[in-house]
């Protein structure tokens, strides 16, 4: 039997006494004959700890940052007695103190049932799991020893150096100890919302307890924290999951869980969202929030290692070598096209050019000077360099592209079809979004028939945009994502309110994961016109079918009375243009039949000047909707 293959390292906390002898005996027995064990080992025992200055607890925490999971054996914090035992240079703290301070202090502990031991109360069937906060208390408690005729007092001293004082005790006639602890509103709202994800996740109920009635400033600013972001963030999503832990015992049991939308994400910008510790954010990308707020997103380390992962296995897909140059044409900056993109190439090994998107006259040269064989831009400007390289000094024979990857747009294939002929390129389609990551979620291979999900990072459903009902592979629907690796800002079902289908079958170049395929359109970008539901990329389609139809265009829609009036702008290739009227005239007759064939709806077409429509260097703008529905 092959051994269970591990793509991510365990770390592995080694500890006293006898937990190294245990430890070893599960790896010996129950892992190691079944699991290709890959682990980053740290010996937090401790005579390794003292000779480290326990620099090793601290670089064991921060490699549990970087891997996400580890496996912690039991240590010895030692006391006066164990400084002598063990010939100690000081008496160090806990290492699970220092660990869980570096972790933002959130510790969830849940017992293993297992059969053949009855829990000490019958009748309780299912683990409770209880949740710790132990970033602040004594985890970082300071502690002083105070003589007779001393008085100790609380100082606070604000920004405006203003003194604020608590008297303590006031030990006039006695020796005595006094300690100091604290906690951060930062760290306590980190822990209620790791608190009720967990809960959301795990579908469990959950509990809140503490001493407020004791501790009536320090105890009930948690519960003040917890009861606030509650309300605020996860009243809602509670009352709607209403889903116990029996419902999800499967991958596919994410299908009962609520959809997550756009405005669940902008009713939580900024960060709201963000499910780790701000220190453990390293990058943060937004949508255009052309339609309100902004969607943030925050990358972990890990997550950007994720991220140039799916892109590098993208670029190996169309064939790119690493000796290859690859012109980056997508836009840098909270935009996570040319960012996504370029952590990608880097990891691939392919040389890297950040041109970024715009200053096309520079694009070019620099295509021809660089001999890029990749270009990697949106398919809009694509067609807009394909365009410019016709009107420059600079011939075909004398660029060396190879392949382009496109996305961030709907294309339909014959605008691919138009690329690859101004460009002589192959061109592939890459699929993604902010919210879920960045593109790179999917991508085509060679084959160019559907793109290959990252189904290890991302789990896919098709849904009717109407009723919310999962259908069947290979029937059309919106596109639903659910992150399973994703930790800065996990993301369950997030309605895409993209239109595809999901193919599952080994394709032809031996790839077995989900494929979808190409975008046909988006849910919230339909146009109901007159009763008919069209989408942009029809009428693209149906104008691309006509000779002497370039494939930019601009649909305008109007209501001036009762009725909506629809005009298609066209520009008209330079060879149609410079034609006869009557020409002319023909073609715009063609294209309204076509786009009626397509669509079933009559519309006006006029036929413009070549680059007479504006230009995008970005995503392009092919809908104006004047109507107005108040």
């Amino acid at each position: 039997m092959a051994k269970i293959q591990m793509k991510t390292p365990l770390v592995e906390m080694d500890g006293d006494e006898m937990t190294r002898i245990i430890w070893k005996m599960i790896k010996d027995i129950l892992l190691t004959p079944y699991i290709d064990l890959k682990t980053e080992y740290y010996d937090l025992g401790l005579e390794h700890r003292n000779e480290t200055n326990d620099q090793v607890t601290v670089d064991s925490a921060n490699a549990t940052k970087k891997y996400g999971v580890a496996v912690k054996c039991a240590t010895i914090t030692p006391n006066a007695a164990r400084m002598t035992e063990y010939n100690l240079k000081e008496m160090w703290k806990s290492p699970n103190g220092t660990i869980r301070a570096m972790l933002d202090g959130t510790v969830f502990r849940t017992p293993i049932l297992v059969k053949g031991i009855t829990p000490y109360i019958p009748t309780w069937t299912k683990p409770i799991t209880i949740a710790r906060h132990a970033y602040g208390d004594i985890y970082k408690n300071v502690e002083m020893q105070v003589k007779a005729g001393s008085k100790a007092e609380l100082v606070c001293t604000d920004k405006d150096g203003k003194e604020t004082r608590e008297l303590i005790y006031d030990f006039s006639n006695e020796d005595g100890i006094i300690q100091g602890v604290h906690n951060r509103d930062e760290s306590i709202a980190s822990f209620a919302k790791a608190c009720f994800n967990y809960a959301l996740d795990m579908k469990k109920d959950i509990w809140f307890a503490t001493k407020d009635t004791i501790s009536k400033k320090y105890d009930h600013t948690f519960k003040d924290i917890f009861a606030e972001i509650f309300e605020a963030e996860y009243k809602e999503k509670f009352d709607e999951a209403g889903i116990t832990p029996e419902d999800i015992k499967t991958l596919k049991d994410i299908e009962k869980i609520p959809f997550t939308t756009k405005d669940d994400l902008r009713a939580a910008y900024p960060f709201g969202l963000f499910a780790v510790p701000y220190e453990e954010i390293v990058e943060i990308h937004a949508s255009s929030g052309t339609s309100g707020k902004p969607t943030v997103t925050g990358y972990t380390k890990e997550d950007l290692d994720i991220w140039s992962e799916c892109i590098a296995r993208g670029l190996g897909m169309v064939g790119v070598e690493k000796e290859y140059i690859l012109q980056n044409a997508f836009g840098y900056g909270l935009f996570t096209g040319g960012f996504g993109i370029h952590h990608g190439a880097q990891k691939f090994g392919a040389i890297t050019v950040p041109i970024s998107a715009g200053n096309t006259k520079r694009q070019l040269e620099t295509m021809k000077d660089f001999q890029s064989d990749v270009i990697t831009c949106t398919p809009s400007y694509a067609m807009y360099l394909g365009e410019s390289l016709e009107n420059s000094d600079i011939n075909l024979e004398d660029i060396n592209l190879k392949i382009g990857i496109h996305g961030a747009e709907m294309w339909t294939e014959e605008m691919r079809h138009k690329i690859e002929d101004t460009l002589n390129i192959k061109a592939y389609n890459i699929y993604g979004l902010t919210e879920i990551m960045g593109p790179g979620v999917a991508q085509e291979c060679v084959e160019q028939n559907g793109m290959h999900i990252q189904d290890d990072h991302f789990y896919p459903e098709i849904i009717n945009p109407k009723t919310g009902e999962t259908l069947p592979a290979g029937q059309k629907g919106e596109l639903v994502l659910t992150t399973l690796t994703k930790t800065g800002i996990p993301i369950l079902r997030f309605r895409t309110k993209d239109l595809t289908s999901l193919i599952i079958e080994q394709c032809a170049c031996g790839r077995t994961s989900v494929k979808m395929s190409r975008i046909t359109g988006r849910s919230d970008d339909m146009l109901k016109i007159r009763g008919v539901m069209v989408f942009p990329s029809q009428i693209e389609k149906a104008l691309l079918k006509i000779k002497g139809a370039s494939p930019n265009y601009l649909i305008k829609v109007t209501r001036p009375d009762t009725l909506d009036e629809v005009e298609v702008k066209v520009e008209a290739t330079k060879e149609l243009f410079s034609d006869e009227m009557k020409e002319m005239e023909k073609t715009e007759a063609m294209i309204v039949k076509s786009i009626k064939s397509e669509t079933g709806l009559r519309v006006n077409v006029t036929l413009c000047e070549p680059e007479s429509l504006p230009r995008s260097e970005g995503k392009s703008v092919r809908v104006i909707d004047e109507r107005n529905f108040e």
